[in-house]
């Protein structure tokens, strides 16, 4: 079995509080091993924090080309 999760870290196709994405935080919490969907939400934007401070300064890349490299697309 295949599994994904769609990341629209531009809030473009889904506002970030919107009634979509905690549909998808309910759906990660379900499939995964979090105590809550707030513990999904916590790790999702502590990772995500980390993954944009890697890329700053001297390591400037754009959002999109260091979510790629982090996710090895």
């Amino acid at each position: 079995m295949l599994k994904a999760i769609f990341m629209d870290y531009y809030g473009t196709a889904v506002y970030e509080n919107g009634p979509i994405s905690v549909e998808v935080v309910k759906r990660v919490y379900k499939s995964g091993n979090a105590q809550s969907p707030e513990e999904v939400f916590r790790c999702w934007w502590k990772i995500f924090k980390e993954r944009l401070g890697e890329v700053n300064g001297e390591n400037f890349h754009t959002q999109h080309e260091g979510m790629k490299m982090r996710l090895n697309f």
